[in-house]
């Protein structure tokens, strides 16, 4: 398999969970939004730092498992075009309060929770 199609493979697969979450839950898509982008940042963390450690030993896995799993799955789950679009969606409805707290906790939450992620991927390494 060629990364370009690991990409796309990941991407159906990305894109298809981000839609089922958002749409199973009742509460207001921009808070889905942001969960599904912090847990995306998340997930990114821990794939980045294990990745390598646990596909070394399947050789034909390598030049595929992170365009797959970061680029294609990851970048196909999480989406900064939801976030552009409700947050300027709330900025032209005069809901400054909810586009502030939507932004701050979608840049600096997204920054935090990855390198979280990193923090505890890092340390189960060392054990």
């Amino acid at each position: 398999m060629k990364a370009r199609t690991a990409v796309g493979l990941g991407a159906l697969i990305g894109a298809s969970l981000r839609y089922l979450i958002v749409n199973a839950t009742s509460a207001d898509q921009i808070w889905t939004t942001l969960l599904v982008n912090l847990a995306g940042c998340f997930a990114l963390g821990l794939v980045l730092v294990h990745g390598e450690r646990y596909l070394t030993a399947l050789p034909k896995l390598q030049p595929v498992w992170r365009p797959f799993l970061a680029t294609g799955l990851l970048g196909g789950f999480t989406t900064t075009s939801a976030f552009a679009v409700q947050s300027m969606t709330l900025l032209q409805n005069g809901e400054a309060f909810k586009f502030l707290i939507l932004f701050f906790f979608s840049v600096i939450g997204g920054l935090v929770v990855f390198q979280i992620a990193q923090s505890i991927a890092i340390k189960g390494l060392n054990k």
